[in-house]
């Protein structure tokens, strides 16, 4: 076993300068994230899933990221698209899987030979979550710790496992009727079920999984069954709070939602069931998400989700707002069309808010403020649906 541990270090070494398209191990984890934290309790590697990774600080993985800080671990999360590569292969027939598996094992490779460099007498554990736990699974390599979710056991049509007998593996792994990942690697791998399929790999004493059936595709770190699988093979703590809403103590403007955002919400998201939320964002994005352990979580995950998808469009995210909660909208927003009305009938009341063509500028805000000085009111920095009483305009969801 130590042979085997030797030669996979002295193999990673020999390509960590730089990956197959001439990618470095800075450049990987430059573009992903490195916790200024020290490395007490030791330290996490965090590989993402197959959509690019959003690491700003919110969302779901950042609630991980920051419980492993919080709990005295260095965390290391490498962004495989820091390197030219396929785009995202997360929907069948998967195009360029197994081309992107082999630079993701590659990458992996070197950013675990790296860690050991700078941290060589400190315990290393690895989370894996979706692709990224294919990942986490298949480095034949013993660590203190190995922790995966979103996927299911083994990375073979065998489920077998690389790691090593001697390394602690827990995996997390979702009901397959919510999971439609979990779902599709059942079926290519012909399993009957999670039992049948990760009972194959967990005969080692070392190796062990939890089925969720009440779970999809997203663990949350605020769910106490999540925390207590995690600490059985990496030292978190347990003292979690519950996911933090982005949205909260913000002062949002009212954002103008589009026709195929509502179409998206009165047809794909309303479908949904259990605990689910959906944000928004200005410039027409949004995110939604659902079966999730709690409305916070839900709410956390549809954060994440909608910064993601402004991610994936390579904008800078602005920040996004809970639109709706279950079936029950939130928050306040408008179309082009009654912003124009409301210039419109600002216009009419004798305060000019420039162009009457649905954007919501300077000038609009400043006759809006200036028309409700003439009314005795206190000015504000939006538009809102008491303005809009005002001026006569009726907003109707």
């Amino acid at each position: 076993m130590k042979l085997k541990i030797c030669l996979f270090t002295i193999l990673s070494l020999l390509i960590v300068g730089a990956s197959p398209s001439g990618a470095s191990v800075k450049g990987i984890l430059k573009k992903g994230y490195v916790s200024s934290k020290s490395a007490k309790k030791g330290v996490v590697i965090y590989f993402h899933g197959c959509n690019k990774p959003s690491f700003g600080k919110s969302g779901m993985t950042w609630e991980w990221l920051r419980q492993f800080e919080r709990s005295g671990l260095k965390v290391y999360a490498p962004n495989s698209f820091a390197e030219k590569r396929p785009v995202e292969a997360c929907k069948p027939p998967f195009k360029d899987k197994q081309k992107i598996l082999r630079l993701r094992k590659d990458q992996a490779m070197q950013v675990v030979a790296h860690v050991r460099s700078k941290h060589p007498n400190k315990p290393l554990y690895l989370f894996g979550v979706s692709e990224g736990a294919y990942v986490a699974q298949s480095l034949p390599d013993s660590f203190d710790g190995v922790v995966t979710t979103s996927y299911g056991c083994g990375v073979d049509r065998l489920s077998r496992l690389r790691l090593m007998k001697s390394t602690p593996t827990m995996m997390l792994v979702g009901n397959p009727k919510i999971d439609s990942y979990i779902r599709n690697e059942l079926r290519w791998k012909g399993d009957r079920s999670v039992d049948v399929s990760c009972s194959k790999p967990t005969t080692a004493e070392n190796w062990h999984y939890r089925f969720f059936e009440d779970l999809g595709h997203y663990f949350s770190i605020s769910d106490p069954r999540i925390i207590e699988a995690v600490q059985k093979v990496i030292p978190i703590r347990s003292d979690y709070k519950g996911a933090r809403a982005e949205e909260d103590k913000r002062a949002f403007p009212p954002i103008a939602i589009n026709s195929k955002m509502l179409k998206d919400f009165k047809g794909k998201y309303r479908k949904k069931e259990r605990f689910k939320a959906m944000a928004i964002a200005p410039g027409q994005y949004w995110g939604f998400s659902w079966g999730a352990p709690s409305m916070e979580d839900a709410k956390l995950a549809a954060l994440y989700w909608c910064a993601n998808a402004q991610k994936s469009r390579g904008r800078k995210p602005r920040p996004c707002a809970i639109y709706a909660e279950n079936d029950e909208v939130v928050f306040f927003t408008f179309t082009r069309k009654i912003i124009r009305k409301a210039q419109a009938s600002l216009k009419d009341e004798g305060f000019d808010p420039g162009p009457i063509d649905g954007a919501w500028g300077k000038k609009s805000k400043s006759a809006m403020n200036a028309f409700l000085e003439s009314k005795g009111r206190e000015p504000r920095q939006h538009i809102d649906k008491e303005v809009l009483s005002l001026l006569a305009v009726f907003w109707d969801e």
